[in-house]
């Protein structure tokens, strides 16, 4: 008996002793290790996609081009080749969470859809230009008027101006789906802390995109059309991005304490959800209204 668990010790022994042969000869992309003998925990190279244009990444927290380098077997000087004239490409300093970059080449890809956005390559639905040089053609303004990089039309700077300016405008989408995606409310304003309005998402309120209002609107057809937020049925939001200022959420119509349910996380954060930390609304509560502002310092 002794003997026989023995001869069954030495048959295990043989077997870890191939394995291990095994990964440490294996050639990288190989599912047991890489030709240095480690498990992978990199991918193999990207390559375009059918159509021509390059392995597109959403930029994520934390996400810098040394470490999309080491995760996707290119190098750092791969990552700003392959993206030198793509829409707003900041450069590997100034990686900007929720835009493309692209990680193989390729054809340069649309740039990320703006909600809100009127005029410029961003506003949603906007279709590929045959040649990509052209894309700040689209989607034009009046002739009075130019596209910032908001995807709004604003009038020409002035060297000049008595105006004073507005309160920096606060801006919030929220979505049917996960991933900020589907259809979804936009809401935005420019009010300070101080006079923040309560907004009920289901009621009509003004659409009208202005610097002194407050509006709403739906956007149906995952942002081909929109209308006024009362033809809007969304109550169980599953996700929302939140571009600049604060908001908090409530369950009823009435912003107030005992209906609070949670408030957004600063926009760094991309696209939210009830995942995103404490103070996020859980998944499945229904939002009545929100109640959002643009922080002011007192000295301002």
């Amino acid at each position: 008996m002794f003997k026989g668990i023995l001869n069954a010790m030495n048959f295990i022994h043989i077997l870890l002793s191939l394995l291990l042969v095994h990964v440490a000869t294996a050639q990288p992309g190989h599912s047991f290790g890489d030709s240095h003998g480690h498990f992978l925990s990199k991918r193999s190279p990207s390559a375009p996609g059918g159509d021509g244009i390059c392995h597109t990444y959403i930029i994520q927290e934390h996400d810098t081009c040394a470490s999309l380098a080491e995760r996707y077997k290119v190098t750092t000087s791969n990552i700003e080749t392959w993206n030198v004239g793509s829409w707003g490409w900041p450069g590997c300093a100034r990686l900007k969470q929720g835009d493309f970059a692209c990680l193989s080449s390729g054809a340069l890809p649309m740039p990320v859809s703006l909600p809100n956005a009127v005029c410029g390559p961003q506003v949603p639905g906007t279709q590929r230009p045959a040649k990509y040089s052209d894309l700040a053609s689209l989607n034009p303004c009046p002739s009075s008027q130019c596209c910032a990089k908001s995807g709004q039309c604003v009038p020409p700077p002035s060297k000049t101006t008595t105006s004073v300016a507005p309160t920096q405008t606060w801006q919030m989408s929220v979505y049917s789906k996960d991933t900020c995606e589907g259809d979804y409310f936009t809401v935005q304003g420019h009010e300070d802390q101080h006079a923040a309005a309560c907004i009920v998402l289901t009621d009509d309120t003004n659409t009208k995109i202005s610097d002194s209002t407050t509006s709403c609107r739906w956007w149906s057809d995952a942002g081909l059309n929109w209308g006024t937020c009362s033809s809007g049925k969304l109550t169980k939001p599953k996700s929302w991005y939140i571009k600049s200022g604060k908001c908090a959420m409530f369950s009823g119509k009435k912003c107030v304490d005992e209906d609070w349910i949670g408030e957004t996380y600063p926009p760094f954060k991309g696209c939210q959800s009830g995942r995103t930390g404490f103070m996020s609304p859980g998944k499945g509560k229904t939002w009545g209204a929100v109640q959002c502002y643009e922080m002011k310092s007192s000295g301002a």
